[in-house]
């Protein structure tokens, strides 16, 4: 074999390297680069959603127990709510507090009949109004005492239309009269 048809030979040998090289490549790499590449992709896709999935579950997770709070928080407010049927109850306690703070009561009369009670329950509101008028005779500072003991029970009062006389007996007696508000659920006093 001459140089020349060594040269020729080689030739067409590195030729015959370099298609098959890039059939090769072409037909069995290129495909599977670009599935590796679609898979590549999609499993980057997979992660974002993962974590993006994560934070709403974090999420969730938070407003379970925001949720959880507010429930347990609506049963402490619901309990701090009177019930119409508790009222002599509650009577009972203010004449309690007023004995303990030597203040004289004169009268405590609820000024809300039970069918009026029901009939504002109609209206669907969350508690309804239970007045109480209270009037006393005290001095100054056990009146004061004894209206702080009752806005501090454990429950929601309101004191309304505070009217202060002194006393013609003694002039460190005084005539009270005031209302109190109470509040009852509504759905508490059906």
């Amino acid at each position: 074999m001459s140089p020349s048809e060594r040269k020729k030979k080689k030739l067409l040998i590195l030729i015959m390297i370099l298609t098959i090289s890039v059939l090769y490549l072409n037909f069995l790499i290129r495909p599977k680069l670009t599935k590796l590449m679609e898979l590549n992709a999609r499993e980057t896709n997979l992660k974002l959603n993962i974590v993006n999935m994560e934070k709403e579950l974090n999420i969730l997770d938070e407003y379970k127990e925001k949720l959880n709070s507010l429930k347990t928080e609506s049963q402490d407010l619901k309990k701090r709510l009177s019930d119409s049927k508790e009222l002599p109850n509650l009577i009972s306690e203010f004449s309690k507090i007023a004995r303990d703070l030597d203040v004289k009561l004169i009268s405590i009369k609820p000024l809300t009949k039970p069918s009026q009670i029901q009939e504002d329950n109609k209206m669907k509101k969350p508690y309804v109004s239970l007045p109480i008028e209270i009037e006393a005779t005290s001095g100054f500072h056990q009146m004061g005492t004894f209206i702080n003991e009752l806005e501090n029970l454990d429950i929601f009062i309101k004191l309304i239309g505070l009217d202060i006389e002194e006393s013609e007996d003694s002039p460190f007696m005084h005539k009270v009269k005031f209302t109190l508000n109470t509040f009852a659920s509504s759905e508490i006093s059906q």
